[in-house]
């Protein structure tokens, strides 16, 4: 494709989905995530747009929906979230062949809970039954993934200044397939506009501008697990495969910029660098019987989010974990 064919295409999707994001918020679903000064994610919906992981481009709408009830012993959490992807095969005959993995479906419901310690010490703890699926066919156990995560965190404290530790273990689809891997993280406040966080998931430098404007560079893992509820027929190959598994795997470097617009409302984006990916579809023994071999890429990304402060609560939990 001409390259002023595709940057005049790629301007007119981003304007639609920029509607289509503020539109569908009136009706959407969930992710967890806590920003000290912005306060309680409540709910969020964001775009996200790769164009060529090989002879692939990923389009992904999603949306979240978090709670939060404070309990006299601690918190609770849940969220629900959902997430539409969509494959746009570049090479006619893995369209025709794979043409079932054209849209896939992620549901998830997180439950957390999480307790203070003494001396600035807490757990957390978290289960996420997941639906997970192209919804081609008839659903099945193969559909659901039961992800989850235990962490141990400790705070520092000063008058103007915080940092933290926090480990783990997760058994989850951030790097594909589901698998067990550690979690550790350090973040550290170094002055009122300059954070970092150094770890596994994420690692992160996050920049406050001003009172509205922040920017962030992230490396993060990019994963994906779909089950395929229909049969699947391979050219050149006797079998009918039933079960077959979309996997991806990858990591991202993104920029990103933060725009504050009221007390409650954040609007996002981030342009992100992809060096290195995988897409691949598995039997039901979990052995590839395709690759796609993707390769690197960019990513776009644009997103809503609505923020309630939970400061003053936040500041309650940790007085009672230093005690």
């Amino acid at each position: 494709m001409p390259l002023r064919v595709y940057v005049s295409t790629m301007m007119r999707t981003n304007i639609c989905i920029s509607a289509v994001v503020l539109l569908f918020f009136k009706s959407a679903l969930s992710q967890q995530f806590i920003n000290r000064e912005r306060g309680f994610e409540l709910a969020r919906v964001d775009y996200t747009v790769i164009p060529s992981l090989g002879d692939i481009q990923l389009d992904r709408q999603r949306a979240n929906l978090n709670f939060f009830k404070k309990l006299n012993n601690g918190g609770l959490r849940l969220g629900l979230a959902y997430s539409r992807s969509e494959l746009t095969f570049k090479d006619a005959d893995e369209s025709h062949q794979f043409g079932d993995f054209d849209n896939f479906h992620i549901l998830r419901f997180n439950m957390s809970y999480i307790r203070p310690l003494a001396k600035n010490w807490s757990i957390n703890i978290s289960l996420a039954p997941t639906l997970s699926s192209n919804f081609k066919g008839p659903l099945s156990t193969e559909d659901i993934i039961y992800t989850a995560f235990g962490t141990l965190g400790k705070q520092w404290i000063t008058t103007d200044k915080r940092s933290s530790l926090r480990f783990g273990l997760a058994f989850g689809t951030q790097f594909g397939s589901p698998q067990l891997f550690p979690v550790l993280s350090y973040q550290k406040q170094v002055n009122e506009k300059l954070s970092y966080a150094i770890g596994l998931p994420v690692t992160g430098i996050f920049y406050t501008i001003n009172k509205y404007n922040s920017i962030n560079f992230r490396i993060r893992p990019e994963g994906a697990f779909v089950n395929n509820s229909n049969t699947l027929h391979i050219a050149g190959d006797d079998r009918d495969f039933a079960d077959t598994k979309l996997q991806l795997n990858a990591f991202n470097l993104s920029l990103g910029y933060d725009l504050q617009l009221d007390k409650h409302w954040v609007t996002t984006f981030s342009v992100g660098y992809i060096p290195t990916s995988n897409i691949e579809v598995l039997d039901d023994n979990n052995d590839v019987i395709y690759d796609f071999e993707a390769d690197e890429s960019i990513s776009i990304n644009i997103g809503l989010s609505f923020n309630i402060n939970r400061t003053k609560n936040n500041d309650k939990n940790e007085t009672r974990s230093r005690n």
